[in-house]
């Protein structure tokens, strides 16, 4: 079976993309919890390596870089919404 890292981009602090009432940082991790989910349910080592606590970009990147490089992984996926305005938006993983 695979080992992955699995994170949510940004936290409350550093906020990624929002619109209106839609957070990245939200429901990226709805995202991701439903995958941990699954690949756990498959049998696969996961790990979530998301930072709740940087307070600045480059804190909320070089938490979530030390918690992944801990971790012997086949895989490390980072899950992001993009929100630009209403005619430049999607997704990224």
């Amino acid at each position: 079976m695979a080992r992955y890292s699995l994170h949510g981009g940004h936290n409350s602090i550093v906020q990624g993309a929002n619109y209106g009432n839609r957070k990245e940082h939200i429901m990226d991790r709805q995202v991701k919890d439903a995958v941990v989910a699954k690949l756990r349910a498959l049998g696969h080592t996961v790990y979530d390596d998301t930072d709740e606590v940087g307070t600045t970009q480059a804190q909320n990147l070089n938490n979530i870089v030390s918690k992944t490089n801990s971790h012997d992984v086949d895989l490390v996926v980072s899950f992001h919404l993009n929100s630009y305005d209403t005619n430049a938006n999607g997704v990224e993983v």
